[in-house]
């Protein structure tokens, strides 16, 4: 992808918001959070709002001319589930070169049971130059990199572990076709082993690691691994939880 573009989308990652929110002040370049960090996870039963601070440079390159950057707008953001939605700060999505602003994702109702899982979100933005003092568009470009998850209110809460117990919260993205996060909760600190096996038994990822009591990650590469559904354990050798996912590339 060419520098340019790279540039735009990363910045249009995050364009939803609602008109209430406020841009972070400490952020002076870039998104917040980005991709990386990932967004806040939504729990059934309550509210959600994410707001996501950016910075639009003033200047990109294009064809390795040095230019004004005058706007990008967004145009969709596909992949929320029905009761979420998103509005812009400002109201008309529409982000003018070397200025910040946030965004806002956020429920209209609360989540619900069904909804719990991992849903990747695809944005379509207008990135626009300035060529000879008017602006030109420079083409759509989509983005994808932020994932949405829902998880059980009900049982995801680290107050619900009790001691002695451990418990398995979710993997995201699943289906994966690289990076995947998973999220497990202890109620005491131990030595852990993390297995990948596939449809024959067989391993194809091993990690050990020290978890400690409360919420606990794992990132598993799955770029490597063929297509299919695989079982993935956690393990202390007294108690241990398993859960399946879904290599799709």
């Amino acid at each position: 992808m060419k520098k340019t573009l790279l540039l735009l989308s990363i910045l249009a990652g995050g364009f939803a918001a609602n008109a209430q929110c406020t841009p972070d002040p400490l952020v002076t370049s870039g998104i917040s959070p980005d991709t990386a960090t990932g967004l806040n996870v939504a729990y059934t039963g309550q509210s959600y709002s994410q707001v996501i601070t950016f910075v639009v440079p003033q200047d990109t390159t294009v064809s390795g001319a040095t230019v004004t950057i005058d706007r990008i707008d967004l145009d969709a953001v596909t992949g929320l589930p029905t009761n979420f939605t998103y509005g812009c700060n400002p109201a008309s999505c529409s982000f003018a070169g070397g200025t910040s602003g946030c965004v806002d994702l956020y429920s209209t109702t609360d989540p619900t049971t069904p909804q719990i899982g991992s849903y990747p979100l695809t944005i379509e933005t207008t990135p626009y130059v300035l060529i000879f003092g008017s602006p030109v568009s420079q083409g759509t470009t989509t983005y994808d990199g932020y994932y949405l998850v829902i998880e059980d209110g009900a049982t995801a809460g680290l107050s619900q572990v009790q001691e002695g117990q451990m418990k398995s919260l979710i993997a995201y993205p699943n289906p994966t076709s690289g990076n995947t996060t998973i999220e497990f909760a202890m109620g005491y600190s131990s030595e852990v082993v993390f297995n990948v096996t596939n449809l024959l038994g067989e391993v194809v990822e091993t990690q050990k690691l020290a978890a400690t009591k409360g919420l606990n990650t794992i990132q598993l590469d799955a770029s490597a691994m063929p297509n299919g559904i695989y079982l993935y354990t956690i393990s202390d050798g007294k108690n241990s939880i398993a859960k399946k996912l879904t290599v799709n590339k």
